[in-house]
């Protein structure tokens, strides 16, 4: 399990700068690594829930909390809190989007299973490609 904690100065700002390529604003103290922040989807979350209780959950699914507006392209998920229940507007790997209404969660169990669930609408994520490979030289006779 990844354990976020507020990162240096330094690297928030690495971490900013991928995140705002997106469209979006990082909540602070939520980004573990550059690498983290460029590779997750940003993942808007419903008005008054705390980012710090979904940190774990969703950072096991390869996704972290932004403050909106997300950019146009690429994929993103914006939660909306319609009072009895939730809006996920999610907009896949491809482009395609799609919005389905979910139970809100309150508790830590139901945050992961909300992201699972989330999840599969994302799609695959993309692989990262294979190191080059390195020429060899013949060896000494």
């Amino acid at each position: 399990m990844l354990l976020l904690a507020p990162a240096s100065r330094a690297l928030r700002h690495l971490a900013l700068g991928a995140l705002l390529a997106l469209g979006a604003a990082p909540v602070p103290g939520l980004v573990a690594s550059a690498h983290a922040a460029a590779a997750s989807v940003p993942v808007v979350l419903p008005a008054g829930q705390k980012a710090e209780d979904w940190a774990d959950a969703l950072a096991a699914r390869g996704l972290v909390a932004v403050r909106g507006p997300l950019a146009q392209t690429g994929p993103g998920v914006v939660i909306v809190d319609q009072r009895d229940y939730w809006v996920m507007t999610i907009r896949d790997r491809t482009g395609q989007a799609q919005s389905v209404n979910v139970a809100p969660a309150g508790s830590a169990s139901e945050r992961e299973d909300l992201l699972f669930y989330l999840s599969t609408f994302l799609g695959p994520a993309p692989e990262e490609a294979p190191p080059a490979p390195v020429a060899l030289g013949r060896p000494p006779p």
